[in-house]
C-alpha cells in the first residue's frame, strides 16, 4: 500500500536537518579555545595555540548495530579532514561490573572478536571492544565504508593501520583506552599518537619514573609537593606514550631517550638527532576527562585545530557531541 507523502522535516535547533534513518546530520560551531586552556595545555613549541572546534553529530540510524555502519547515502561521510585538523573521539565506559557492548561485536572482525574473548579481565576485553568499534565507526565518518568492512594490518611494532579500502590509506588513526574511557584520534597525512590514563590509580611513582623518565624529569616529578606528584607524573607518562605511539616504534624507542618539557612556549620535544631528526614538527595537547588524563601528539606544525567528539556507548544514545576541553 502506498504511503502518503511526508511533510518536509524541520531542521534541528542545532542547525542540522533531519535525514533518512541511517544517515548522519552534522552541525558545526567553531569557537576559539579558552585562553586559560591554551596556556596550560594547548600550546605548541612555537607558542601558537591549538584551537578547539565545537560541533554536534547525530547518528540517526536504526537497527541493532549502532553508528554510521548503515549510512543510506553512498557519498563520503560528512566529516572532512585536512592538514589543519585532528579529530579525537572519546567514549565513556561505565565503571560498573558486567557492562557489555554486545552491539559492537558484529562490527568487529573475526580476529578482533577472538582476541576480545581471550582477555582474562572482562574490563580489558570491554576496553578493547570499545576501542576497535570506535575506530571503525569513526573512520566510516570520512569514507563511504561500513565499519565492519575496514581491514587493518599491524606494523612491525603492533600498531594497527588501514589496509583496505585503498580510499582509506590517507587516514591515520591511533587507539587508546583505560578504565572508564576509550578514545581514537584520526588525522589525514600526518603522524598521530594518543594516550589516556586514569590519574587515580595506584602507582609506584619513584620506581616507574626511574625506569621511563630522564633524571631531569624524575626530579621534576618527585621533588614536587605531594599533591602535585601524580598530576605531573601522568602528564609526562601520557605525553611520552602518545609520542612513542605516533612514531609507531613501540618501546623500541626508549621513553628515557627524549623529554617533553613544558615552558613558556608550551610543550616541546627535546631529544638527540638519532631519536628524532625533526623534533620541531611536533605539537602536544593535554586535557583531563572525568579523572582520565589524555595526551595527543601530532607530527605536523600545520595542525591548528583539535575537534573532540564525545559519544555514548551503543544502546545509550546515537549521538556524538563535541565540547570545549576544560583546562
Amino acid at each position: 500500500m502506498n504511503r502518503p507523502a511526508q511533510p518536509a522535516r524541520r531542521p534541528h535547533r542545532n542547525g542540522a536537518s533531519r535525514r533518512a534513518p541511517g544517515q548522519i546530520a552534522v552541525a558545526h560551531r567553531p569557537v576559539a579555545h579558552r585562553a586559560a586552556c591554551a596556556k596550560d595545555h594547548g600550546k605548541g613549541a612555537s607558542g601558537s595555540a591549538l584551537h578547539i572546534s565545537v560541533c554536534r553529530i547525530q547518528w540517526l540510524g536504526s537497527g541493532r548495530t549502532w553508528g554510521p555502519a548503515h549510512a543510506a547515502s553512498r557519498r563520503a561521510g560528512p566529516l572532512r579532514l585536512d592538514a589543519h585538523h585532528v579529530d579525537v573521539f572519546v567514549c565513556r565506559l561505565d565503571a560498573r561490573p558486567g557492562q557489555r557492548l554486545d552491539a559492537c561485536l558484529p562490527v568487529l572482525s573475526r580476529a578482533e572478536r577472538a582476541r576480545a574473548r581471550g582477555f582474562r579481565s572482562p574490563q580489558a576485553g570491554l576496553q578493547f571492544v570499545a576501542g576497535r568499534f570506535l575506530a571503525r565507526s569513526s573512520l566510516s565518518l570520512y569514507r563511504s565504508v561500513p565499519p565492519r568492512a575496514w581491514r587493518f594490518k599491524l606494523n612491525d611494532h603492533g600498531r594497527p593501520e588501514v589496509d583496505w579500502p585503498r580510499a582509506g590509506h590517507g587516514l591515520s588513526f591511533n587507539i587508546s583506552h583505560t578504565n572508564g574511557l576509550a578514545a581514537v584520534a584520526v588525522t589525514s597525512g600526518c603522524e598521530i599518537g594518543l594516550d589516556v590514563e586514569r590519574i587515580d590509580r595506584c602507582v609506584d611513582f619513584a620506581g616507574v619514573a626511574a625506569s621511563v623518565f630522564t633524571p631531569r624529569e624524575t626530579d621534576d616529578v618527585l621533588l614536587r609537593e605531594p599533591d602535585g606528584v601524580a598530576e605531573r607524573f601522568f602528564d609526562l607518562w601520557t605525553l611520552k606514550e602518545a609520542y612513542i605511539k605516533a612514531r609507531g616504534l613501540g618501546f623500541s624507542l626508549s621513553p628515557a631517550s627524549f623529554e617533553v618539557p613544558r615552558g613558556d612556549a608550551g610543550i616541546a620535544l627535546r631529544c638527540m638527532p638519532e631519536c628524532d631528526p625533526s623534533p620541531g614538527r611536533w605539537q602536544f595537547h593535554l586535557s583531563t576527562h572525568d579523572g582520565v588524563r589524555m595526551a595527543v601528539a601530532v607530527g605536523s606544525r600545520s595542525v591548528r585545530c583539535i575537534r573532540l567528539f564525545e559519544c555514548a556507548p551503543p544502546g545509550r544514545a546515537r549521538s556524538f557531541f563535541l565540547r570545549e576541553l576544560s583546562p
